[in-house]
């Protein structure tokens, strides 16, 4: 067999950059792009290949439940939001249709696929209802839990495009069900002392 003598890895800041060596052939593997950027290198050069890796985690929102001041302490409110949210369209619009649904808390990689993951459709009425997007649901539950005007909260996020984005989009959803949210994005090192 053929042996490697070495490996060299390029840090190359600039997307464009990384996007041109690419498709000039510079570089045989880019690990992380955007969906929009993969689609266009593989329209102009299909001959490349494209191998799908599912993130290590999915992104959350985490909320302190040690609090009763809080309205997450109430598991209507935490139901509430999640049924807040399109994960169908924001999977077909955001990550337009590459995205799993259903991540936790055992996520869908090949090798949990027959022993340890369920699918969605496989799990309970009670768990599914979760991921359907049911504003008006949502709203019914907020105000049984004492918040039927619903309440102002914030996140505390990276400064990431992909999670400032992201959690943009489920901000305007949140507002829809009464939820005002503001996002504190903060630098990486700030984000993880706090």
């Amino acid at each position: 067999l053929p042996y490697v003598d070495g490996v060299k890895m390029l840090i190359i800041p600039d997307a464009s950059t990384r996007l041109a060596a690419l498709r000039t052939g510079k570089l045989d593997h880019l690990y992380s792009m955007t969906l929009e950027d993969r689609n266009s290198v593989l329209k102009s050069q299909p001959e490349m290949s494209c191998t799908r890796v599912l993130p290590a985690n999915s992104l959350n929102i985490f909320m302190r439940l040690d609090k009763p001041e809080l309205p997450w302490y109430d598991i209507r409110v935490r139901r509430a939001l999640t049924m807040g949210i399109d994960r169908q369209k924001i999977k077909d619009e955001f990550y337009l249709g590459d995205a799993e649904i259903l991540f936790d808390p055992v996520p869908p990689y090949p090798i949990y696929l027959e022993k340890l993951y369920t699918p969605l459709e496989k799990l309970p009425p009670s768990v599914q209802e979760l991921y359907q997007y049911n504003p008006e649901k949502a709203k019914k539950l907020l105000a049984e839990a004492g918040y039927p005007n619903g309440f102002k909260t914030e996140i505390l996020t990276w400064n990431t495009a992909t999670y400032v984005d992201l959690l943009a989009v489920v901000k305007d959803y949140w507002v829809k069900i009464g939820v005002d949210v503001k996002l504190d994005a903060k630098e990486y090192a700030v984000y993880v002392s706090t």
